[in-house]
């Protein structure tokens, strides 16, 4: 199939089998009610239209040209592996250039419904911005270190909120600290004034759950404790730099 161009891959339909799109129907009442009640706000498109299109890709594979909301459609797909959904990304073109993140917040819903599994989650990140930050610069054409108090910015509470949720596995989080430690390795001099604000927070909140103090509803304590640690110990090590290192130990080693 080619839309604007681009090839779409769409052997995961299986339209030869009755069985394949009786179980597809099955599951749609669920989508549509999320997709009108969470999705469908303030659309440029006549009423119904938005939803008949992404049902007709939902069941076939066929792209309507001007309603192909990459996220939208990455829930829709039958396999949405990382290859799949950069295939649809590039359906926009490059107007996601610079230091963006995306972890799929419009699924967290739809976890606990069977509709979306955790690991679309991680996948939708990993093809939007890569296994790391010099893979994000360049599939979104950025420079690294003028890119980095951005990225904190973004990153940041997406790690932070993962210690508060009931449900920890909406957030990619094994995935989100080995990128902040590929974030981190940019962090110098050069632009340690524009990253520290986002830096003394997080290491704030860090010094208050290595005192015991984590938050009421910490899902997995285990690991939560464990995570803590182990990103104490590699704030405090010489694998960041000095100006990393310095307001880490203030905060972390403050008695």
């Amino acid at each position: 199939m080619t839309i604007n161009t681009l090839t779409i891959d769409t052997s995961a339909w299986q339209n030869n089998s009755a069985e394949w799109h009786e179980q597809r129907k099955a599951k749609w009442p669920v989508i549509e009610q999320w997709f009108n009640e969470s999705w469908v706000i303030d659309t440029p498109y006549e009423l119904g239209e938005e939803s008949k299109a992404y049902h007709q890709f939902y069941l076939t594979g066929e792209i309507h040209p001007r309603i192909k909301n990459w996220m939208t459609l990455t829930l829709l797909h039958p396999e949405p592996s990382v290859s799949n959904i950069r295939q649809l990304i590039q359906l926009h073109g490059n107007v996601y250039d610079g230091p963006i993140l995306v972890t799929g917040e419009y699924y967290y819903s739809l976890l606990g419904l069977g509709i979306v599994e955790s690991q679309t989650l991680d996948n939708i990140f990993i093809a939007f911005a890569g296994d790391s930050y010099d893979k994000t610069a360049q599939l979104r054409n950025f420079e690294p270190i003028e890119g980095v108090p951005n990225m904190l910015e973004k990153l940041v509470p997406k790690i932070t909120k993962w210690f508060k949720m009931s449900n920890q596995e909406e957030v990619p989080i094994d995935i989100l600290i080995p990128y902040l430690a590929s974030v981190m390795k940019y962090v110098t001099p050069k632009n340690f004034e524009d990253s520290e604000f986002y830096l003394n927070r997080f290491f704030k909140r860090l010094a208050g759950y290595r005192a015991g103090k984590l938050p009421k509803h910490t899902a997995n304590l285990e690991k939560t404790v464990n995570l803590v640690k182990t990103l104490c110990d590699y704030y405090l090590s010489d694998d960041v730099n000095d100006c990393v290192r310095s307001i880490a130990q203030q905060h972390l080693l403050a008695k």
